[in-house]
């Protein structure tokens, strides 16, 4: 099942907690995980410096979505252990590329109104219509398509993190 936009784009929170100290989490993912760079990687992949952590499920570059969603937040130090807080939502990228996307598109659509109403739409101007059609629903209709297995690669990170930094989930801050 597809990630809601929702969900997406808000984020659900994970907290997880470490008895490892705050630099050795940091050391343990850097070295597990392939540099940003190298594109030819599959798994977890991502980063943790200066108290942040960035991680996400990835498959070779050439087949991989862009804007699938990441595990981003902030690692503190809990008198010795570690204490993830975290959010699995869209890139910043993803909320950037929505911005201008449907920026560009209400726009165009107002543009094709006003002309409208002061008649001075070409005759050919409606046949844009069935165009800003499609272009409304393909990033949604993408979305949905590339974010099916999002839990799956929300799974995999968990896992990644529990093996690499011994993080388990906090109880003291499950939903209730």
């Amino acid at each position: 099942m597809a990630m809601k936009l929702f969900d997406y784009f808000v984020g659900q929170s994970v907290v997880l907690i470490s008895r490892l100290p705050l630099a050795d989490v940091e050391q343990r993912i850097n070295d597990a995980t392939p540099p940003w760079y190298w594109p030819f990687a599959d798994g977890v992949r991502g980063w943790a410096w200066f108290g942040r952590v960035r991680l996400s499920y990835t498959v070779a570059w050439f087949f991989d979505y862009g804007a699938k969603p990441v595990l981003a937040g902030r690692l503190v130090d809990e008198l010795g252990a570690t204490r993830l807080q975290a959010k699995y939502r869209a890139p910043a990228s993803a909320y950037i590329f929505y911005a201008m996307w449907y920026f560009v598109l209400t726009s165009t659509v107002i543009s094709l109104l006003a002309s409208w109403f002061d008649d001075k739409l070409e005759p050919g101007g409606w046949t844009l219509l069935p165009f800003i059609g499609i272009m409304l629903a393909a990033p949604l209709v993408m979305h949905f398509v590339f974010t099916r297995k999002s839990e799956d690669d929300l799974d995999a990170v968990l896992v990644f993190l529990a093996n690499e930094a011994e993080f388990v989930a906090d109880i003291n801050h499950l939903d209730r």
